[in-house]
């Protein structure tokens, strides 16, 4: 079979605020939406044959392409991924009374890697996580880290990286 997506998907009116004090929202309107790649195909075909009393065997290949598309809802280039393939591939026997089957399977026969998602967390996000954790990094009554240093890449509202609230935080973790 052969299956082909063409998706246009873009935010009319949509005024994102990233619920952070001091950062304006943001006005999306025209931009395009997140994990929405714009085209997309796929494709596969099987084969089986009949062995008898054997039993009988399939052998099947798949292959998927994907476009470029924004992981997150700002279209800022660190947020998009390229555009990526990959192929699989099965052989797989099955009994002739149906009660077995073997499948033999290589998934991404082209060895790629394709980024297909993107987390990231900020210090207030790692600190709940550690209340909650088993071994704790110790910190002082400011919630500062003690010994090592923890630095979060702030970023504006253009995703340029905000140098003011960087050096204030890692100054405040110097005495």
């Amino acid at each position: 079979f052969l299956n082909g997506n063409w998706l246009d998907a873009e935010y009319d009116d949509y005024l994102f605020s990233a619920a952070a004090e001091g950062i304006p929202e943001v006005d999306l309107g025209g931009e395009t939406m997140n994990r929405a790649p714009e085209a997309s195909a796929n494709a596969a075909a099987q084969y089986d044959w009949s062995l008898g009393n054997s039993g009988s065997l399939a052998a099947r290949v798949d292959y998927y392409w994907q476009d470029e598309m924004y992981l997150r809802v700002r279209n800022i280039p660190r947020h998009r991924v390229s555009s990526y393939h990959t192929a699989d591939a099965r052989l797989i026997w099955t009994s002739a009374d149906e009660q077995w089957l073997v499948d033999a399977f290589v998934q991404n026969l082209t060895d790629e890697d394709n980024l297909r998602g993107l987390f990231t967390m900020n210090d207030v996000e790692r600190i709940q996580q550690e209340r909650k954790a088993q071994f704790k990094p110790a910190r002082d009554a400011q919630f500062r880290l003690v010994c090592g240093a923890a630095v979060s890449a702030t970023r504006n509202a253009f995703g340029e990286l905000d140098r003011e609230r960087i050096l204030n935080h890692v100054g405040g973790l110097v005495e």
